[in-house]
């Protein structure tokens, strides 16, 4: 008995075999939503209080935010430099 395949011998494919058409064969990845972690400034803080609780630069902060002077109003909402953008 020959245990070798001869050159001629051919594979049988399926010829019932489909592709499902919902699925998609590369599917695109989908964009990560993300919301930038933001601080709204409470009564009694200044910029480097809030940049050193998020580890952050007061200057990185300030930079971040786009701030003339270190002068914080409560209320106004920073955007801390660093999470997610």
């Amino acid at each position: 008995m020959d245990d070798k395949a001869k050159v001629d011998d051919k594979a049988k494919v399926d010829d019932k075999a489909k592709v499902d058409d919902k699925t998609p064969l590369n599917p695109i990845p989908q964009p990560v939503v993300s919301t930038k972690q933001t601080h709204v400034v409470k009564d009694g803080e200044d910029l480097y209080s809030v940049a050193i609780r998020y580890g952050v630069s007061p200057s990185d902060l300030k930079a971040q935010n786009k701030l003339e002077s270190s002068d914080l109003r409560p209320g106004q909402t920073l955007v801390i430099p660093g999470g997610p953008q």
